[in-house]
């Protein structure tokens, strides 16, 4: 019910979206990832409640998502509680934002619209989990800064059998887009009661690896999980493993869009630092775009990245081979830059990188020069 209280003795359960006016009788409706499969009985508009008939039961525990497969949500699905949320994230200076169940580009469009009308720098990571989502994947990513396979909910909607693929097509549009991927849910998920992963899980793990995506994610596995230390452990060590031992490049097709001068200066980066096997690529940026377009071309090379902008460094932790350090001074550029690196211990000596910055440090959209430099 829509508004409702929790009540088992009238076995009633709250939404915080009202469903009553847009579900069918005999629709099937999800709990819990498709765990626990049910069939709407009775709809009671007035009550803003419909009545559910269990299939295959199973424990619901607080906060859990439902599916509906067969309903169409027209308009947006966004909550009172949705935005209140992002207003709490906005205050407390959020990095990122993950919207559920995002039907279309203008889900994505109305959240960025009211991010920056809360002076929030939150950068915006669209679920990719509905049947509507999938029909949209193009413009949703386009208009993302990062893309979350959320399978459980997805498998749902569209049927586990097309998971992997539908995983394999996101994953490449958000590296031929500049956008970074992630891959979620149950990826050790007999690790929420064992302290081992089954075989199929860590391949599960090493195939998105080798497919490119930026991040694995951990669910349950860590939040109400009995191994939280032995599944982080373990996702670890199959992650560093398979990254030293794969020898297969996945390649994506070539990008269809006039290439701007910074995605071809980052080809241009990747390029030179395979020629001379430079230790690492060093890039100047003040919003993180530089670095993300030459960590989308997936280079053998660690991507430091380096800003005057903390938000930016922090945002940047969750995009592909890059670590992230703030500069005390905004002024330092190219040799200044790579010496700084040097006596942090970031570098060693000898060390051979090349470096992406700009004639004018913390310029926006200033990054024109590449040079090679030994430390």
């Amino acid at each position: 019910q829509f508004g409702g209280k929790l009540d088992h003795s009238k076995k009633i359960l709250p939404l915080e979206f009202d469903l009553a006016p847009i579900v069918k009788l005999k629709e099937p409706l999800f709990i819990a990832d498709g765990r626990i499969k049910s069939l709407i009985t009775d709809i009671d508009i007035a009550k803003k409640s419909i009545s559910i008939k269990v299939v295959n039961g199973g424990i619901v525990s607080s906060g859990k998502g439902l599916n509906l497969p067969e309903t169409d949500f027209t308009g947006q699905v966004i909550t009172n509680k949705d935005i209140e949320d992002v207003k709490f994230g906005a205050q407390k200076g959020f990095d990122y934002v993950a919207l559920s169940f995002v039907q279309s580009s203008d889900d994505v469009k109305y959240f960025k619209t009211l991010l920056q009308s809360l002076g929030s720098e939150a950068k915006i990571i669209s679920k990719i989990e509905t049947k509507k989502a999938v029909e949209n994947l193009e413009s949703i990513i386009l208009e993302s800064d990062g893309v979350m396979v959320a399978r459980g909910d997805l498998s749902t909607e569209v049927g586990p059998e097309s998971v992997p693929i539908l995983q394999r097509k996101i994953i490449g549009l958000c590296i031929e887009n500049n956008k970074f991927s992630i891959v979620a849910t149950q990826m050790l998920a007999s690790m929420v009661a064992s302290p081992e992963p089954t075989r199929a899980e860590v391949s599960d793990v090493a195939t998105a690896v080798i497919v490119g995506t930026d991040c694995v994610m951990l669910s349950e596995e860590t939040a109400v999980g009995s191994y939280p230390i032995e599944a982080i452990a373990t996702m670890k060590r199959t992650i560093l493993y398979t990254q030293k031992h794969n020898n297969v490049k996945v390649v994506f097709k070539t990008r269809t869009h006039q290439e701007t001068i910074a995605e071809a200066i980052a080809e241009s980066v990747i390029e030179l630092s395979n020629i001379v096997q430079a230790k690492a690529i060093v890039v100047e940026t003040s919003t993180g775009k530089s670095a993300r377009y030459i960590a989308s071309h997936r280079p053998e090379r660690t991507i430091i990245a380096v800003t005057s902008n903390p938000t930016a460094a922090q945002q940047l932790a969750i995009v592909y081979g890059i670590k992230s350090f703030v500069r005390p001074v905004e002024k330092l550029a190219a040799t200044k830059l790579t010496n700084w690196l040097g006596r942090g211990g970031v570098l060693d000596s000898g060390d051979v990188v090349v470096t992406a910055s700009g004639q004018y440090p913390g310029k926006v959209g200033g990054t024109d020069t590449i040079k090679v430099r030994i430390i």
